[in-house]
């Protein structure tokens, strides 16, 4: 992962990383990390589609495709981590 100061930070190493769902929490936590993780990276290059923008509230996570115990449903899992400061 790259800071706002440009910094590069190495987050972790897998030489086999595996998303395999083989549990029940592995199916439901999964699929919205994934998402979730996507709406602080790619999104915010990429961002959607005008006529999608603005639309959080119809979006996959918020509609309850990717429901997750503990999280609300317009939460991202990753926040916590995400606004974290070194």
């Amino acid at each position: 992962m790259i800071d706002e100061q440009l910094r590069p930070w190495l987050i972790e190493v897998n030489t086999n990383p595996c998303l395999e769902e083989t549990s029940a929490l592995l199916r439901s936590l999964l699929p919205r990390m994934i998402d979730d993780a996507f709406k602080l990276t790619l999104d915010v290059q990429f961002p959607p589609p005008k006529d999608q923008q603005g639309k959080e509230e119809g979006s996959r996570a918020s509609s309850g495709a990717y429901k997750v115990e503990g999280y609300k449903d317009n939460e991202n899992i990753w926040q916590h981590i995400y606004t974290l400061k070194p």
